[in-house]
């Protein structure tokens, strides 16, 4: 069985832009990038198709780009947010000077939820020590 051979979008440009050209034929195409003649008609007609909405407008990858990018940095506000919020949450419950909790240290929150779960399991003891630093 064999596996389907992917092109990049630059090398379907270049070779669809060689087809507009009309300097060779499909087969001549064909034969110097390797690629069947009916997917370079189709990369080609695929290219006059997205001409049109250049010139009306609606091809716009820079808007929804820009639109992903802000809708990526909300996400990031929101999360850091909530970090926080747990972060502080964490270090009032944790009062105890067996805890040296590192603010926003990833490491940090797994050992306090090991801790946690070891303390509700009954597997710590009071004399023990935890270090929370990341």
């Amino acid at each position: 069985m064999s596996k389907r051979t992917r092109y990049s979008a630059e090398f379907k440009a270049k070779v669809a832009k060689e087809a507009i050209k009309g300097e060779e034929t499909l087969a001549q195409l064909a034969s110097l990038f390797g690629v069947h003649p009916t997917q370079i008609s189709a990369w080609k007609q695929q290219a006059l198709d997205g001409l049109t909405d250049i010139f009306t407008g609606k091809a716009t990858p820079q808007k929804a780009h820009e639109k992903k990018i802000k809708e990526l940095h909300a996400k990031i506000g929101q999360l850091t947010v909530e970090r926080d919020f747990l972060a502080e949450a964490f270090g009032k419950r944790l009062t105890s000077p067996h805890f040296q909790y590192q603010s926003g240290s990833i490491a940090g929150f797994a050992k306090i939820l090991s801790f946690s779960m070891a303390l509700f399991l009954g597997g710590w003891s009071g004399s023990q020590s935890i270090a929370m630093t990341g």
